[in-house]
């Protein structure tokens, strides 16, 4: 009697049985490299997870789409690095009449801070605690919001306004 006994290697992900979770794992897994390669540094500070965040809302059905998701992970990978930003996420998106936002906040070190007049908070205390950078897109730069007074802020919650998208339109409203 003989006996023929065959091995055959498995080829790399037949082994594994868990499902594919998208292109997005693979985006993520290139981006640490190929921003290593062009900024010849790490990120400043280690950011959350977009994409990993964004498959438990599509749960809810809140979804940006899995391509438009990794271009925000990235943009916000470039930003942090611009700016030194710690504890740097994303905020969400304003829909606006015209076009939309996409907001991230963060905090930035007083030496890349912009100086601070002296009737307003200063940077990283009371109202101006975190920085705040809007985009129109993904792949458009960050803007960064001016710091703001307490004066500001209570006379922007007494406005009802409808966002237009456009940080210089003028709003017309009383007060």
């Amino acid at each position: 009697l003989i006996l023929y006994i065959f091995f055959f290697q498995a080829e790399d992900g037949i082994r594994d049985a868990q499902e594919s979770r998208g292109l997005g794992d693979v985006y993520k897994r290139q981006t640490q490299e190929i921003l290593h390669k062009k900024y010849k540094a790490k990120v400043s500070a280690p950011l959350p997870d977009l994409v990993a965040d964004a498959r438990l809302y599509e749960y809810a059905g809140i979804s940006f789409g899995e391509e438009e998701t990794f271009m925000l992970q990235k943009s916000l990978i470039k930003l942090s690095h611009e700016t030194k930003a710690t504890q740097l996420r994303f905020w969400g998106k304003i829909l606006g009449s015209r076009r939309d936002y996409y907001v991230a906040c963060g905090q930035i070190s007083s030496e890349f801070a912009d100086p601070v007049p002296k009737d307003v908070e200063s940077l990283g205390k009371g109202v101006n605690n975190v920085t705040f950078w809007i985009t129109h897109s993904s792949s458009e730069e960050w803007i960064e919001l001016p710091i703001v007074t307490a004066e500001q802020i209570n006379v922007a919650r007494q406005i009802k306004k409808v966002l237009t998208g456009d940080l210089d339109a003028p709003v017309h409203s009383y007060p």
